[in-house]
């Protein structure tokens, strides 16, 4: 049964709460509420159908009690019969009014004469004495002559007398009697009644029947005849056949005399009449019932079908009012949980979410409502999901009511796991997931839960999605799920980016199931993916279908990015620029930041140099905080420096360096020290090299910077710079050999010196490189004392190069052997001839001040002053250089 209250919370939560009024799926189980609900309410006490009773008999029972209405809906639930015919009871609802007097149908005059009763014809109750009796207690009959009138009379008192002291079976033979004997008598329709009445309080269901049945055939008038045709209606209404109960309780309703078993009768006529989907006449008679306010067990439930008939025809605020007024706190629980839920969801029909909220809690906060506790629980989780109160949804799942139905607590879990993932926490989502799908496998809920836990290990990216989608897809037949599937795995892969293996599903899906929004989203994808495996036509061809698709779409931008780039891969310039200026154009355009970088690529390509710069530059001054500011600025300059501006290029390239270090370190670097030996600015260049040592500086660069440093007395700098030209095999440079000897030399370093320049005498073949070679040569023999080797070097320098500067060197070089030997004199000669024959403004003071020194060690301080005074008089502003010494 609380299936069908599921499925009116389910209702309840949808965009139509709608409280249509059919058949439930049992043929006895009637519903006033909706086609979709099979809830049933306990039926209120219905009023007894009274007779005239002698004072010393038993309490009187009901003669008829009308079956009372379900708990849970304006139409009583009628049970198959069960294998024992029950006695037609009275079914006393929740807190229920006791009626006084039970209500029975009047005595006819001869009844009243028959059992000793004063016939009143104002009142309807009648008190008879008891029978008089002897000692012995056997009722005295006076001999008298009686008539066929008085003798059928006194049957029939005889056949009361016996049926209001309960002895069914005896009273049975004596109405049996009656009813032979005098066929014509007065009181029939009663002894027919209480024959029937005496059947069905033995439990003799059929035969009881048959009795009402052979009454109604004889008598269609009449309080009896009003009785039998409830019994019957009763009858009829458990086997599900509403046509013909409807007319028995309609001749009930007219026929009874007693307001109570009129009332009940109308009640009965309304709910077959629903059954029977007549509305408008169950409307009616439901509103008629609902007016009488006293002594009326019925008139909840009627104002519940009044308002759900409201509800129905779409007057939706009347219909909240009458369930609203039935949830005052004076009215059962039962009633007021009804009426609770059904007015919340009329509530969020119109809008009014917080007061629905208001009627579920009070739902849930009542004592006896067990049964509408599960709906209330739900529709507060829906509707708290609905407004995005996610926590709270969580937070109600952690208590969920008592005995929840397996349907309901499926929902609950399904809404629960919903949350966790809407709130970002998808771990603890994936794991409410697994458990629905664990206990109840089965559940429908759990068909949502599939795919949806699906989705959270997507978001998890978790490794077996793939597999979990495979066989997803192997169990589930619908095209609609199986498309979302399918464009999950794509998804998956594409966020992998393995763009061969998702391009092909999201070309499939674009004939699927899937709705047209997702089929815009799969083919932009389809496009990206053939742009990433290098399908530039293709790429071309799918963002062309999707712009003339979504020409108002917000991606329009994304996919003219897009097909712009794969046109640039194609090579096709024109149509690119062509996309390019088109995002231009749009000031609001996110994708415009990268048209123009792009633009400025293509002109880049074209050699359209100041072009190419115009867009960089409208790039940075737009979008000064780019990603691409490094890529402006490095072009800008690359520009600026095919242009022959090194100067101009220099700030550029280093902002390129500054803000991209990665891509543009090295790049941007060689081209500002290029543009640094192109402005001969040897101090920055140093500078630069210096703090970027991986930078591979041209052999170029490095020669000339080394050979300012061995000119300029530098030696070790001129090492640093010449050695990297000595170690590069392809870089077979004499000048930069001998260079670097000769520094090295002057450092002390002759071992690292000599390989130098023995390389260098394999290359020297003119007199000039040869005589320079020697000397260096001369040098390290020298350095390592070997005086004779080192003056037969220096004297075969000499003889290469009789005059000019490397004369001038080696006849330096001969005194400073001299000056080793201790040979002063001759030192002092080889220095002054230099001093004498050369004025080079190098060579000459250092060969003054060593022929001084060479005077000074042999004792000739006159020449060694004359020769100091020789160097004041020529060279007054020479000083002595620490690294030339």
């Amino acid at each position: 049964m609380f299936t069908s209250r599921i499925v009116i919370l389910l209702l309840l939560t949808s965009s139509g709460w709608v409280f249509a009024q059919s058949e439930s799926e049992s043929p006895w189980q009637p519903e006033v509420r909706r086609a979709e609900s099979t809830l049933s309410r306990p039926t209120p006490p219905a009023p007894e159908i009274r007779r005239a009773l002698p004072v010393e008999t038993p309490p009187p029972i009901a003669e008829v009690s009308p079956t009372p209405p379900e708990v849970r809906r304006a139409i009583p639930v009628l049970s198959a019969p069960a294998s024992t015919p029950p006695e037609i009871r009275r079914a006393l609802p929740v807190d229920p009014q006791p009626i006084a007097t039970p209500a029975k149908p009047a005595p006819t005059p001869e009844e009243a004469r028959a059992e000793g009763v004063p016939y009143r014809p104002e009142g309807r109750i009648y008190v008879a004495p008891a029978p008089t009796g002897d000692q012995t207690g056997d009722i005295r009959l006076s001999p008298a002559i009686q008539t066929p009138e008085d003798g059928a009379a006194g049957e029939l008192a005889l056949a009361n007398s016996i049926y209001a002291r309960k002895t069914y079976d005896y009273a049975l033979t004596e109405y049996e009697k009656f009813l032979i004997v005098y066929p014509q008598a007065a009181g029939r329709d009663i002894a027919l009644f209480r024959l029937a009445e005496c059947h069905r309080m033995l439990g003799n269901e059929t035969s009881a029947r048959d009795g009402y049945e052979r009454l109604l055939r004889e008598f269609q008038k009449g309080e009896f005849a009003g009785a039998g045709a409830y019994r019957l209606g009763e009858y009829l209404i458990s086997e599900g056949k509403f046509e013909p109960a409807l007319t028995q309780f309609r001749l009930a309703a007219t026929e009874a005399t007693s307001d109570e078993v009129r009332l009940s009768a109308l009640y009965n006529l309304a709910r077959c009449h629903t059954r029977l989907e007549q509305t408008q006449e169950a409307e009616k008679i439901y509103r008629q019932v609902a007016v009488v306010k006293t002594d009326n067990p019925y008139r909840n439930y009627a104002l519940l079908a009044v308002a759900e008939f409201d509800a129905s025809a779409g007057r939706k605020k009347e219909a909240l009012r009458g369930f609203l007024a039935l949830t005052d706190a004076s009215l059962p629980d039962s009633v007021r949980a009804e009426a609770a839920v059904k007015a919340a969801a009329l509530a969020v029909e119109l809008g009014q979410k917080e007061k629905a909220l208001e009627l579920f809690d009070l739902v849930l906060g009542m004592k006896k409502s067990d049964e509408w506790k599960s709906v209330a629980f739900l529709g507060s989780m829906r509707l708290q999901y609905d407004l995005g109160h996610y926590d709270k949804v969580s937070t109600l799942a952690e208590h969920p009511p008592e005995s929840l139905p397996d349907e309901a607590a499926a929902e609950m879990l399904l809404l629960s796991a919903n949350s966790y993932r809407q709130t970002g926490n998808t771990r603890a989502a994936r794991a409410v997931y697994d458990r629905l799908l664990i206990q109840y496998p089965n559940a429908a809920p759990s068909q949502d839960a599939r795919f949806q836990r699906l989705v959270s290990m997507y978001q998890l990216d978790d490794p077996n999605l793939l597999a979990e989608t495979e066989n997803f897809l192997k169990e589930s037949t619908n095209p609609k799920e199986r498309a979302q599937v399918h464009l999950l795995r794509a998804e998956a892969l594409f966020k992998d980016k393995k763009y061969a293996e998702a391009g092909p599903i999201y070309g499939e899906l674009l004939s699927s199931e899937l709705s047209d929004d997702l089929k815009t989203k799969a083919l932009f994808k389809l496009g990206w993916c053939q742009s990433q495996t290098g399908d530039a036509p293709g790429a071309v061809k799918t963002f062309t279908e999707y712009i003339t698709k979504n020409l108002q779409s917000p991606t329009l931008a994304s996919a003219l990015i897009q097909r712009g780039l794969a046109l640039q891969q194609e090579g096709d310039y024109a149509a690119a620029l062509k996309d390019f200026d088109r995002l231009i154009a749009d000031p609001k355009a996110a994708e415009r930041e990268l048209a123009l970088q792009q633009k400025a690529l293509i002109l880049g390509q074209k050699k359209d140099y100041p072009a190419m710069i115009a867009s960089f530059e409208v790039l940075l001054k737009e979008y000064p905080k780019s990603t691409a500011a490094g890529q402006a600025n490095f072009w800008i300059g690359w520009a600026s420096f095919e242009n022959k501006d090194y100067q101009g290029a220099l700030a550029s390239l280093a902002r390129a360096r500054e803000l991209d270090p990665d891509q543009y370190t090295e790049r941007a670097t060689l081209r500002i020290v290029l543009a640094q030996y192109y402005l001969q600015d040897r101090e920055a260049l140093v500078a630069t090299i210096t703090k970027y040592p991986q930078v591979n500086v041209p052999t170029e660069i490095t020669r000339w910077l080394g050979r300012q440093s061995f000119d300029e007395g530098d030696y070790a700098a001129a090492v640093k710079f010449l050695l990297p030209v000595a170690q590069d095999p392809n870089a077979s440079d004499p000048d930069a050999l001998i260079a670097l000897a000769e520094a090295q030399i002057r450092l002390g370093k002759n071992a690292d010196a000599a390989p130098i320049v023995a390389r260098y005498l394999e290359l020297a073949r003119d007199p000039s490189s040869r005589s320079r070679g020697l000397q260096a040569k001369a040098a390290i023999a020298l350095a390592g004392r070997e005086f004779d080797q080192a003056t037969a070097l220096c004297d075969e320098s000499l003889l290469l190069q009789p005059e000019g500067r490397l004369n001038a060197e080696g006849r330096l070089l001969s005194g400073e052997i001299s000056f080793a030997r201790g040979n002063y004199p001759d030192a002092a000669r080889a220095f002054m001839t230099v001093g004498v024959l050369y004025d080079d403004p190098s060579l000459t003071p250092r060969a003054l001040r060593r022929a001084a020194d060479a005077y000074r060690k042999a004792d000739n301080l006159f020449d060694a002053e004359k020769a100091l005074n020789e160097l004041q008089k020529r060279f007054p502003d020479a000083k002595k250089s620490a690294k030339a010494d």
